[in-house]
């Protein structure tokens, strides 16, 4: 018990520091380095906060205990992937990215 707690608790708060980091730096990045509009930068952000609700609310929530964490540890290794893509993305590939990793952060 103790050895998945330490695995647990460090882990929740990594990813809860990168979906915190991810959702306030993702507009900064697409305003400042892409120059999107205001609008394209509210797009973006609803596409994240979107997709999260679509992996967590509708997806995560009806799953069984032995397949959420499947998807969990599935999710987990896709977000590690996919973050540090963020640094070497385009202005057409941020919004697959933002997608992925919304979609990702729920599980």
């Amino acid at each position: 018990m103790s050895q998945a707690i330490s695995i647990i608790v460090p882990l929740t708060i990594a990813i809860r520091a990168s979906n915190n980091m991810l959702m306030t730096t993702i507009p900064l990045l697409v305003r400042y380095n892409f120059h999107f509009s205001n609008t394209l930068v509210g797009i973006l952000s609803a596409l994240v906060s979107l997709m999260t609700f679509v992996s967590s609310g509708l997806i995560n929530s009806r799953l069984r205990a032995c397949r959420r964490r499947i998807a969990f540890i599935a999710s987990s290794v896709i977000y590690a992937v996919v973050f540090p893509l963020f640094w070497l993305s385009s202005p057409i590939t941020v919004w697959v990215l933002s997608a992925v990793a919304g979609f990702a952060l729920a599980f």
